[in-house]
């Protein structure tokens, strides 16, 4: 089973941090009867291949929770073992799963992840959105949203 986030978290995973709740933004079906401590992998948006693998910090109802509510929900949603750039992707040789995977070799070797065209219309349509970018806005807005409460205030940066 799969969770789903937007390509800009993927920088984070591959630089060693756990998957948030905040940054869930879609899951499997499957996901929701799972259990804390259950295998997991995370892709993003738009791109078939897994970016990171891991364990279910919390229920499976609690990732469906964050997705049916995007950004009510704090605290790590899973807690990674294996990502695309790790030591153990290095020992088998750096393969990239497909095209939207990159490596910047003269910069350090840090990896980004992006959609794929064809993939990514297809996942936005089921989700309702014009396109990839739109989803990735939403999830702008309501990161932006969850940070302004927590503040005492509103998104247009009110009291």
């Amino acid at each position: 089973p799969a969770v789903h986030c937007p390509h800009e978290v993927a920088h984070f995973l591959v630089n060693g941090a756990d998957m948030l709740l905040p940054g869930v933004r879609g899951a499997d079906e499957a996901v929701a009867a799972l259990s804390k401590g259950a295998p997991v992998c995370v892709r993003v948006f738009g791109n078939p291949a897994a970016i990171a693998v891991g364990s279910l910090a919390v229920d499976g109802v609690e990732i469906a929770a964050a997705v049916a509510s995007p950004g009510s929900r704090k605290g790590v949603a899973i807690t990674v073992e294996h990502v695309v750039g790790d030591a153990l992707w290095r020992h088998c040789g750096r393969p990239l799963p497909n095209a939207g995977f990159n490596v910047d070799d003269d910069g350090g070797g840090s990896i980004t992840v992006k959609p794929i065209d064809g993939v990514a219309a297809s996942m936005a349509a089921r989700a309702g959105a014009a396109d990839v970018s739109e989803l990735d806005a939403g999830l702008a807005a309501s990161t932006l949203n969850a940070a302004s409460k927590e503040a005492g205030g509103d998104a247009a940066g009110g009291a």
